[in-house]
């Protein structure tokens, strides 16, 4: 088993606190939740999807491709987003 480096550390620790910190706004009332329309998710699908399968295809690695496009799919599929909360609303 290899060691993980330390960029792999940091942004291990870099994403952990993002997830705490949604939780935490979450909890604060500050993120709202909201139900996009199917063209809102498709678009947040491919956004999310086509760098990981443009890096895919680039290297020729083809699981980052079918990750990917999983990823994609997955954003599509998520019903609940957040946003932040508007001042006066």
């Amino acid at each position: 088993m290899e060691y993980f480096n330390l960029l792999q550390i940091i942004l291990l620790l870099v994403i952990i606190l993002a997830l705490i910190g949604q939780l935490y706004v979450v909890q604060k009332g500050m993120l709202v939740p909201v139900n996009y329309t199917n063209k809102q998710k498709v678009l947040a699908g491919v956004v999310a999807a086509a760098p990981i399968v443009v890096w895919g295809a680039i290297s020729n690695n083809y699981p980052l491709m079918i990750f990917g496009v999983v990823i994609g799919f997955a954003c599509y599929k998520k019903n609940i987003w957040y946003k932040f909360k508007v001042k006066g609303s």
